[in-house]
C-alpha cells in the first residue's frame, strides 16, 4: 500500500531529525567484537513479570528496553522477568554485579512507560501479528519511537506520548526501502512477526533492521546489503524448507548466524563488558553436547532443565558443552554464570562453526571471518571449537587451515550436517594441530540409529585400533545427561574418558596418528 502524501512528508521530516543521532553504527571490528558504545553498565533494573503483560505490552516494553539501552547516560533499565532460567540471570546481576532490583512497576507497564518517557521521541503505531510489527520494531530503534499496537492507543494517548508514525498496512520491504540507510549495517534481526516476546529489545538497542521472509528475492537483497562479517540474529522458521537451506544462504553472503529468536533481555545483558575467565580446574570430555550455537536455549531452560545443565547427574562425570563465542557480547553475565556454575568436570568449547552457525565450505571470505573468530574466542576464554559443514569432503586442510592459524586455538572437533559422525573419527593434523571428526553420534533420529549398546561394543573392540581415540557428540533434543551417565557406567574399566583438551593434547603428541 502506498503511503499518503502527508504521511510520507512526515516520515521524511522525522528521518531528517534523527540523521545526527541515528547514524549508521560501525561494522564489526576485525577482532570479532562489536564497537564500543561507551555506555555504562546498568546499575538499577525495574522488573516486570511477563505474566502481567499482553502480547502488545511485551512488544512495547521491549522497544522501550532497547531505546533506553542506546543512551550513554542511562544506568536504569527494564528487565522483563520470565521463567526458563531468566530468574538465575537476574539474581546473578543482583548478587554478583550489585544491580539494584526495583519492583515498583512489577504489574504496571504504563507506569514504566511514564517513568522512562523522556527517552522517547513519540510513538509508532502498528497492528500486532501483521508485517507492521517488524516495521515498528525497526523504527523503534532508529527513531526512538515506542511501538504501540492499535489496541493500546487509548493508554498511549493518555500519556501524551505523541504519534509520530503510523505504519499499519506497511511491510518490511517498504521499511527497507525507506529506512535501511539509517539502520545498523552489521546486524539484522530475522524474527517471525508472530514471535512477540523475544529479541525485539536487542533490535532496538542496536538500531537493527527487523524482518522475516522465506527464500525470496527480498531476503537475498537484505542479506546482500549487510556488511561482510555481519550477523543475522534469529531463525528461519516459516517459509524455509530446512535448517541447511537457511544457513547456506547466510553463509554464501559472508554472514554469521546466531539462533536467537527466543532470546530475551539481551539489551540489558550486552551492556556488561566483562573479561571472562573459565574455572581453571575445568576438564573437557570426549562427550560433547551439540547445538550450543542456540543462544536462546542457553538463555531459557538450558540451565534449569534436568536433561541438560540442570541435571542432578551434572558433575558426576566429565561433560563437554558447545557454546557460541558471541555469548560473550550478547549475554556476558549469562556466560560468566554458566562458567562459574560449572563443576570441575564441566567444560565449554565454541561452536558451531565460529562466532555463529555457518558452513566453512560455503563461506566465501572464510579467512576473514576466522580472524574475527579469534578475537571472539579470546573474549569468551575459549580455545577449542566444534565445526560443522554440509560436505563431508570439507573435512580437509583447505577449510581447517584458517582455524589452525589462530594462535589461541589448540585444535577442534568436526561434524557433518547430514551425518554428524560421517567421517567416522578420522583425525587430521593442520599446522600440527589435531582436528577430530566425531566417531559416534548419540541421536535418536530413526530406526537405524546407533544404539548405546553398539557404541559400547565398538569402543571395546576398537580400543587398540586407530590409536584408541573416540569423540562422541550428544544430541540434546533426544538424549540427556542421564543417557550419557548410563553409557559411561557401562564402559569397560580400561576405557578412559578424558576431557577434549586433554584428548587433543594426547592426539597431538601421539606419533602413531601422523
Amino acid at each position: 500500500m502506498k503511503a499518503g502524501t502527508i504521511l510520507l512528508l512526515l516520515a521524511v521530516m522525522v528521518a531528517s531529525l534523527f540523521t545526527g543521532t541515528c547514524s549508521n553504527p560501525e561494522p564489526l571490528a576485525p577482532n570479532g567484537r562489536e564497537p564500543n558504545t561507551s555506555r555504562p553498565t546498568f546499575t538499577e533494573l525495574y522488573v516486570i513479570g511477563d505474566n502481567h503483560l499482553s502480547d502488545a505490552e511485551v512488544v512495547m516494553l521491549q522497544g522501550l528496553q532497547g531505546i533506553i539501552a542506546q543512551s550513554p547516560e542511562a544506568t536504569e533499565g527494564i528487565w522483563i522477568d520470565v521463567a526458563n532460567g531468566y530468574e538465575i540471570w537476574l539474581s546473578d546481576l543482583e548478587n554478583e554485579y550489585g544491580v539494584t532490583l526495583d519492583y515498583t512497576y512489577q504489574d504496571d507497564p504504563w507506569g514504566l512507560v511514564s517513568y522512562f518517557k523522556s527517552y522517547l521521541e513519540g510513538t509508532v503505531i502498528y497492528d500486532l501479528g501483521q508485517d507492521s510489527v517488524n516495521v515498528a520494531g525497526t523504527l523503534a530503534g532508529i527513531l526512538r519511537l515506542l511501538p504501540v499496537d492499535t489496541a493500546l492507543l487509548e493508554e498511549a494517548n493518555a500519556l501524551s506520548l505523541g504519534e509520530v508514525l503510523d505504519v499499519r498496512g506497511k511491510d518490511e520491504e517498504w521499511c527497507f526501502d525507506n529506512y535501511w540507510d539509517m539502520a545498523n549495517h552489521s546486524l539484522v534481526i530475522f524474527q517471525e512477526k508472530n514471535k512477540h516476546y523475544a529479541l525485539r529489545d536487542y533490535a532496538a538497542a542496536r538500531k537493527a533492521f527487523v524482518f522475516h521472509d522465506g527464500d525470496t528475492d527480498f531476503t537475498r537483497r537484505v542479506f546482500a546489503s549487510v556488511d561482510h562479517g555481519g550477523m543475522v540474529l534469529g531463525w528461519g522458521g516459516a517459509g524455509w524448507n530446512d535448517e541447511k537451506h537457511f544457513v547456506q544462504l547466510s553463509s554464501e553472503r559472508n554472514l554469521v548466524l546466531i539462533p536467537a529468536d527466543h532470546a530475551r533481555n539481551m539489551s540489558i545483558l550486552t551492556t556488561f563488558d566483562l573479561t571472562l575467565q573459565r574455572k581453571k580446574d575445568i576438564h573437557y570430555v570426549t562427550f560433547v553436547m551439540c547445538d550450543g550455537d542456540n543462544v536462546q536455549w542457553q538463555l531459557n531452560d538450558f540451565a534449569t532443565d534436568e536433561r541438560w545443565y540442570g541435571s542432578p547427574r551434572r558433575g558426576s562425570f566429565p561433560m563437554g558443552w558447545t557454546i557460541s563465542p558471541s555469548m560473550a557480547i550478547l549475554a556476558p553475565t549469562v556466560m560468566q554464570r554458566l562458567y562459574w556454575d560449572a563443576t570441575a568436570v564441566d567444560a565449554f568449547i565454541g561452536g558451531v562453526s565460529g562466532r555463529g552457525y555457518y558452513y566453512p565450505s560455503e563461506f566465501p571470505t572464510l579467512a576473514e571471518e576466522v580472524v574475527r573468530l579469534g578475537g571472539a574466542l579470546a573474549r569468551a576464554d575459549l580455545n577449542a571449537l566444534m565445526i560443522m559443514d554440509t560436505d563431508s569432503d570439507a573435512f580437509s586442510p583447505e577449510y581447517l587451515k584458517p582455524y589452525a592459524g589462530l594462535e589461541n586455538v589448540i585444535g577442534g572437533f568436526w561434524s557433518w550436517y547430514d551425518n554428524y559422525s560421517g567421517r567416522e573419527g578420522e583425525i587430521l593434523f593442520v599446522d600440527d594441530k589435531p582436528f577430530v571428526s566425531m566417531k559416534y553420534d548419540l541421536w535418536l533420529k530413526d530406526a537405524s540409529w546407533q544404539t548405546v549398546d553398539s557404541v559400547i561394543s565398538d569402543i571395546a573392540s576398537g580400543i587398540n585400533t586407530g590409536g584408541g581415540y573416540t569423540a562422541i557428540s550428544v544430541h540434546p533434543w533426544s538424549m540427556s545427561l542421564a543417557d550419557v551417565y548410563d553409557l559411561i557406567g557401562r564402559l569397560d574399566p580400561h576405557v578412559r574418558v578424558v576431557d577434549p583438551i586433554e584428548f587433543l593434547q594426547l592426539a597431538a603428541a601421539d606419533q602413531r596418528l601422523r
